[in-house]
C-alpha cells in the first residue's frame, strides 16, 4: 500500500513515478505490503523468467523486484495495477527499507518530489544493469547488481536494505557501517 500522501504521475526519470502530494516527514512509512497484497503477487525464479518470451520478460522485470538470490516478485503477466510498482531508482533516494515489506522516508520529502529508492537496496544479480537517469549529484551512471558491495552505498544505507542484500554483503565479507543521516548531508 502507498501512503495516501503520494500519487502516480509522469516522471522525468522514466515513465511513471510516484510523487508526494503532501509533506512527508523523515521516518514516515511511504510504502508497505499487506499479506493480502502479497497473495496477489507472482514469485518466480530468474530461470523461469528466462524461459518466457522476450516481451513478457521485459514487462515483468520492468515492475518486478528481487526478493532473494535469483527470485523475483512482481505482477503476473507483467501487467501491474499497483502504483508502487512505478517507484523509480535514484542514486540519492528519499526512501529506504525498514524491512522487506516496508519503506520509510530517508529524509523529509517535499510536495511534488518524486518518491525513489536506490535499486542497490534490492537488486543483487550480477547481470543486472540499468542506465541511470536520476540526475543526482552522486549519480553512478550505470546501476549494477554489484552496487550493494560498494563502500559508499553501504555507508549511505547501512541496514536499510532488503534482507537478501544484507546477506549478500555479509557473504562477500563486507562489514556494514552505520548509515549516514540523509538530512545531515
Amino acid at each position: 500500500m502507498l501512503n495516501p500522501k503520494v500519487e502516480l504521475k509522469q516522471s522525468v526519470i522514466q515513465g511513471m513515478g510516484i510523487f508526494a502530494k503532501e509533506f512527508i516527514k523523515e521516518g514516515e512509512i511511504v510504502w508497505w505490503e499487506t499479506p493480502e497484497e502479497q497473495a496477489k503477487r507472482f514469485i518466480v525464479t530468474r530461470e523461469v523468467v528466462a524461459s518466457w518470451p522476450e516481451e513478457l520478460q521485459r514487462k515483468f522485470l520492468n515492475y518486478a523486484y528481487q526478493i532473494s538470490e535469483g527470485v523475483y516478485y512482481g505482477p503476473e503477466n507483467g501487467v501491474s495495477n499497483d502504483p508502487a510498482d512505478s517507484t523509480n531508482h535514484s542514486c540519492d533516494p528519499n526512501t529506504w527499507f525498514v524491512d522487506d515489506n516496508a519503506m520509510s522516508a530517508r529524509r523529509d520529502i517535499m510536495p511534488g518530489e518524486e518518491i525513489t529508492y536506490d535499486y542497490a537496496m534490492s537488486e543483487i544479480e550480477e547481470d543486472f544493469i540499468l542506465v541511470c537517469g536520476c540526475g543526482a549529484a552522486n549519480c553512478r551512471g550505470i546501476i549494477r547488481g554489484s552496487d550493494h558491495l560498494l563502500p559508499e552505498v553501504q555507508e549511505a544505507y547501512g541496514n536499510h536494505m532488503m534482507q537478501h542484500t544484507l546477506q549478500s554483503i555479509a557473504a562477500h565479507g563486507k562489514a556494514l557501517k552505520k548509515a549516514r543521516v540523509a538530512s545531515a548531508e
